[in-house]
């Protein structure tokens, strides 16, 4: 029965092979939170956040940094793919691109960790849960983790999530067959897992099991997730969805000779940040008025955080439209002094603050803020107007006939 239904979606457009993108509204109504944030930060391919107590730390390629610091704390020998904390052992735990896992300490120490397997190629994000086990997911077994608009136009399906103990080092599979599996968190004895290709969201028993969407159709395609307080946790996600790339999904002759003819930065494809060329592709419809850059205009990117409630449903949202400056979110985390955001297409690092994440809608921004209205002199001893003079009546140039 599932065969037929997607057989008469694909006839009819509907269901997964539909081009409609929902609308940002409700508790993802646009805002201009991210662009108002304090800018802590900047560098090239700034990426994953973590906080231990009150330190935070990102990375920027292979380097680990500390915010506030100059110097990078520890330089490894490829890519950071993803940083968990460990604070039982005050220490972050690193997974690099080419598969070695690291401790890492505050004191900037280092310890190695079992390796994960070999069947992890494209490591995406990672939790850490009980009794020592890390769960990875693994974006793709086709694609390395920079190829991921490739995975996205070959419409990848071979993600999986993996359960590594680090005390003996075992790793078993917990999900596989998943589309690009980009972000992962604990819920209990459950993992909630981002599911970007499909747009959704899903929870996955920590002993594995068939994956059950909780929160499905989003307006873009779902990264890293991070645990809030009280339950909470924040979804980053790294690129808008348009109905330009859904018509280019469904029409495989065109999309297979793009891939294959023309150059990867020019692809009819989601990006962590548009508008650097003239060559870019634009869905139809003016982008431009007046010279102006309007933030409403179909995009290639974006910036936005969501944030979750304890049952997975959106509670509010934080944004930077398409003429922003914080495009390509792709890691967050929160702390006491606020939310904490990598901007990756922008190489900017940002903090909401802890007002600002309650109500991002209600922000200040002196840019934008009206100017107060001069107040009006009073007037001293204001004078009576004048009335006007009667004029005098016209003499009739007819003469009024004798008796």
């Amino acid at each position: 029965m599932s065969f037929l239904s997607r057989m008469l979606d694909g006839f009819f457009g509907r269901g997964n092979h539909a081009i409609t993108v929902p609308a940002l509204d409700g508790a993802l109504r646009p805002n201009m939170a991210l662009d108002r944030a304090e800018r802590l930060a900047s560098g090239e391919r700034l990426d994953n956040i973590c906080a231990l107590g009150d330190a935070v730390f990102y990375t920027t390629g292979a380097q680990i940094r500390r915010l506030g610091t100059k110097d990078p704390i520890a330089t490894l020998d490829d890519d950071v793919a993803f940083l968990v904390a460990r604070p039982s052992n005050e220490a972050m735990i690193a997974g690099l691109a080419d598969g070695t896992l690291l401790q890492i300490g505050i004191d900037a120490m280092q310890v190695p960790l079992p390796p994960m397997p070999d069947h992890i190629t494209c490591p995406t994000a990672a939790a850490l849960g009980e009794d020592n086990r890390l769960y990875v997911a693994n974006g793709s077994k086709d694609v390395t983790l920079g190829e991921w608009p490739r995975d996205l136009l070959e419409k990848g399906a071979s993600g999986s999530i993996w359960r590594i103990d680090l005390d003996q080092g075992a790793a078993q599979p917990v999900a596989q067959g998943l589309e690009w599996p980009a972000g992962i968190a604990m819920r209990g004895k459950e993992l909630l897992v981002s599911e970007s290709w499909r747009a959704r969201l899903v929870r996955i028993d920590v002993e594995g099991g068939k994956p059950r969407e909780v929160l499905g159709n989003l307006p873009g395609y779902p990264g890293r997730i991070s645990a809030g307080a009280d339950g909470q946790a924040y979804v980053t996600v790294f690129a808008p969805r348009s109905q330009l790339l859904a018509f280019v999904l469904r029409e495989d002759k065109y999309r297979r000779a793009m891939i294959d003819e023309v150059d990867p930065q020019y692809w009819i494809a989601p990006s962590l940040r548009s508008g650097s060329t003239f060559l870019e592709p634009l869905q139809a419809g003016s982008v431009k008025q007046l010279g102006v850059l309007k933030p409403w205009a179909p995009t290639r990117s974006f910036g936005l955080i969501i944030a979750l409630g304890a049952d997975d449903l959106p509670l509010k949202s934080y944004h930077s439209r398409a003429d922003g400056a914080m495009h390509g979110v792709t890691s967050c985390c929160e702390t006491g002094a606020g939310l904490y955001f990598s901007a990756k297409g922008d190489g900017q690092l940002g903090r909401l603050s802890p007002a600002a994440v309650l109500a991002p809608e209600s922000m200040p921004d002196a840019a934008t803020a009206p100017a107060a209205a001069p107040k009006a002199k009073a007037a001293s001893k204001a004078k009576p107007a004048a009335k006007p003079k009667a004029k005098p009546a016209r003499k009739s140039s007819k003469q009024e006939p004798k008796a």
